[in-house]
């Protein structure tokens, strides 16, 4: 049981390092090698949060949890439909959607936001089920 949650959470962390680092490598463009890294970390920070969700997501079902039952489960499925979101449509600016980047900076800076408050309710939430 703990495992599949320590896990989780490590991913995330992972996650929202990778996130957070794609966000400030974006905002500093002094060559154009920015765009690699960017796009690195972008999709490492989407692959491990994917990873992360289908982990707890196991975890729940396997002990007949309720799926996004808790602040954090909802503030988290939202930070991954954000990231989804965001992930495909940089894909499309890499492509044709030149002109969405306001969009998909924005969008960038909200994740942000979202997995930063997803975060601090995990680790409430993972000291909550620790202590029950």
């Amino acid at each position: 049981m703990k495992t599949l949650l320590i896990s989780h959470q490590i991913l995330m962390i992972l996650t929202t390092t990778c996130l957070i680092s794609a966000v400030f490598i974006a905002r500093k463009k002094t060559n154009n090698q920015w765009i690699n890294f960017h796009k690195g970390f972008a999709g490492l920070s989407f692959a491990l949060a994917l990873l992360a969700s289908v982990l707890i997501y196991s975890f729940k079902e396997s002990h007949s949890y309720p799926h996004f039952s808790s602040f954090h489960g909802m503030i988290g499925g939202l930070t991954l439909i954000l990231l989804t979101i965001n992930f495909i449509e940089g894909v499309g600016l890499l492509k044709h959607f030149i002109k969405t980047r306001v969009i998909h900076r924005t969008l960038g800076r909200i994740i942000v936001f979202t997995i930063l408050i997803t975060a601090s309710s995990g680790a409430v939430r993972l000291i909550q089920i620790m202590n029950s």
